[in-house]
């Protein structure tokens, strides 16, 4: 699995210097749903090991927190800066 995003990546900044943009954009959607995908994958592996632990956390809430922390990802890792509704008051203090 790692190797596979390694190489989208590598896709994603050859069509970068490559000037084609439409394809850099179907390099990072690719990536994109790679990453998705091993975090529904790593969530449903935790969720089955501990349930009593997230018995009263919603769906929807945990899918919107790691949708939360891949956006942050996404954006570190393209040198931008995060905007400042994307953050938690509580990650924002602590980092």
């Amino acid at each position: 699995m790692p190797e596979a995003l390694l190489t989208m990546t590598k896709n994603e900044v050859v069509e970068r210097l490559n000037e084609d943009y439409k394809a850099e954009i179907t390099a990072y959607n690719n990536g994109r749903e790679h990453v998705l995908m091993v975090a529904d994958a790593l969530t449903d592996g935790i969720v089955k090991q501990s349930p009593e632990n997230l018995k009263n956390k919603s769906e929807k809430k945990r899918a919107g927190s790691i949708m939360s922390r891949l956006a942050s990802i996404s954006y570190l890792q393209k040198g931008l800066r995060l905007p400042v509704s994307s953050a938690t008051s509580s990650e924002s203090a602590s980092g």
